[in-house]
């Protein structure tokens, strides 16, 4: 049996921006993992070395990322890095941090941000987010970093949702029967979370029914958060 897709709702889990804890503030000595999520709208990027985007989380709250990137990752240092290890090249670096596309910032912290002050005629700050990007060796190697899945947040939610439901369900994605109907199902070999009852319906679950970029996403989770 395979492990449920988390609930990408969860509060704890994963928080919206506007409860993200500040950067100031005290870690606690021992924290749960969490996860903060949001759908690139807009890149709004100045300068190579910080590459920063406007998402918007669940509740559709509108905050930035900034992106630190060394100057081996950005191109710019004496010693640039190729491939992989440069943000503007890797196939995880630009390209993937496209619009529609949900950012996932591990352990996120606002920083930047400030109360209210009618006194002092100052507004008040949400703040922002700013971290490494998980280049795969860098930030990677640590389990930090900020990276994307290949889909939208509110996507990445519906596709949750239907896969908790039709946990411990065996049936064909294709045509739908179910595994007292149908002897030798096979599952996908890609993400291993749908069944098959044969090549044809193989074929149709992947062409006509989304799960080839089902799958990609399914992949990207699993490698993540399971």
């Amino acid at each position: 049996m395979t492990t449920p897709l988390p609930d990408f709702t969860s509060p704890t889990l994963f928080p919206i921006f506007t409860t993200c804890p500040l950067t100031e503030d005290p870690p606690p000595p021992h924290p749960d993992p969490y996860y903060l999520l949001g759908t690139i709208t807009e890149n709004m990027t100045l300068t190579p070395v910080t590459p920063t985007f406007i998402c918007k989380d669940r509740d559709g709250h509108a905050f930035a990322v900034t992106l630190k990137l060394t100057s081996r990752q950005s191109g710019e240092g004496s010693a640039p890095a190729s491939g992989d290890g440069n943000f503007y090249e890797s196939p995880r670096g630009r390209k993937a941090f496209g619009k529609g596309k949900c950012v996932v910032v591990p352990m996120a912290r606002r920083k930047g941000a400030r109360e209210e002050n009618a006194e002092l005629g100052r507004k008040e700050k949400k703040g922002f987010i700013e971290g490494l990007w998980r280049d795969g060796s860098e930030s990677g190697s640590d389990g930090e970093g900020i990276f994307v899945l290949p889909t939208g947040l509110m996507n990445l939610i519906e596709i949750g949702e239907r896969r908790r439901k039709e946990e411990g369900k065996k049936s064909c994605q294709g045509c739908g029967k179910s595994e007292e109907e149908v002897e030798g199902m096979v599952r996908c070999k890609g993400c291993e979370s749908v069944w098959y009852c044969g090549k044809a319906c193989q074929v149709l679950g992947w062409s006509k029914k989304g799960h080839k970029c089902e799958c990609k996403v399914l992949r990207a989770v699993k490698d993540i958060f399971l």
